[in-house]
């Protein structure tokens, strides 16, 4: 799965790491011992992925990670639609808007 969100997002080798232990539940200080660099580097891979995936928080890159393994992420560059959001329904009210 983080390969088809590292292609649709165009994420480096080491952004996929990065998101893969993130999504594994590390904290930066865990993903950098294990990726052997710092944490701030850890931070920065983070706050590059946030832009790539238009995101805002740690949470919405997983948000974004859970949804395409739902069906429930727009094709990437688009908006919500009224099929979208039946989807999102049909799945139990995942998302609030």
């Amino acid at each position: 799965m983080i390969a088809e969100i590292a292609q649709r997002y165009n994420l480096t080798a080491r952004e996929q790491e990065t998101v893969q232990f993130l999504v594994e539940g590390f904290t930066s200080k865990e993903i950098a011992q294990r990726m052997k660099i710092s944490p701030n580097t850890v931070k920065a891979f983070i706050r590059l992925v946030m832009v790539k995936m238009d995101v805002s928080t740690r949470s919405g890159i997983i948000g974004k990670i859970v949804g395409t393994r739902h069906g429930l992420e727009p094709p990437a560059g688009r908006g919500f639609s009224r099929d979208y959001s039946q989807r999102i329904s049909a799945h139990g009210d995942l998302f609030e808007f």
